[in-house]
């Protein structure tokens, strides 16, 4: 049976899980258009490009009905300020994955950039721990639904994840300056904005765990 704060608003409770859910399969489609970019796959790029904007359109479009929903209620009524910035930061992750996909494919990738920066495992583990930290906050978010401050381990997780995730993108902005020379400064310029969006996913879902946790404070779950 289902406890916590899911029984004092059921129905946006199930919302903002599948809020979360439309999310991290936005983030699970980047992933996807990573392996494309590491094999120079154009044509997959685009189409799984087109998965992450419609995942992304329909993240946008429960953030809209879940804010009206909030507003035109009586859930959790002293909260919905909490409530209405989780439902921000889980759009972010959703906009961040498309926007980190879109320089990539607005701009091209060359082969030189695929084999010097995209294909180090450093990147592929970068991708790898955003993903994971998404996941960890959409565990933490059904956690809290149902069995309340046991989600504490999860957002400390979060937290954990992201911080890792700072150190893999110091260490991929450095390798990419490092080999500067061997590529177009514009093309420079374009990795590095896309090392620091796919940051943006991971920083979205702390700043998520951080309402979580205030949350959890104010008594919920």
């Amino acid at each position: 049976m289902v406890l916590g704060f899911r029984r004092r608003g059921s129905i946006l409770v199930e919302g903002m899980l599948n809020h979360i859910s439309r999310s991290r399969m936005a983030v699970e489609k980047f992933s996807e258009f990573y392996g494309a970019v590491r094999e120079h796959d154009l044509e997959a790029m685009n189409r799984i490009y087109g998965e992450i904007d419609r995942l992304e359109g329909e993240v946008d479009s429960s953030r809209r009905l879940l804010a009206n929903e909030l507003c035109s209620g009586s859930f959790f009524a002293y909260m919905q300020e909490d409530f209405l910035d989780l439902i921000e930061k889980i759009d972010s992750i959703a906009d961040a994955a498309k926007d980190a996909a879109k320089v990539v494919l607005d701009a091209g990738v060359s082969r030189e950039a695929v084999e010097l920066l995209f294909r180090r495992e450093e990147m592929q583990r970068y991708i790898t721990i955003c993903v994971e930290t998404v996941k960890t906050l959409e565990d933490a978010f059904q956690t809290l639904a149902s069995r309340g401050r046991e989600a504490l381990k999860l957002v400390d997780k979060v937290e954990e994840l992201e911080e890792t995730a700072d150190n893999l993108k110091a260490t991929l902005v450095k390798t990419l300056f490092s080999h500067a020379e061997k590529l177009k400064v514009l093309e420079v310029i374009q990795i590095k904005d896309f090392i620091h969006m796919v940051d943006n996913i991971c920083d979205s879902a702390e700043d998520a765990s951080d309402i979580i946790l205030q949350i959890i404070a104010k008594g919920y779950g």
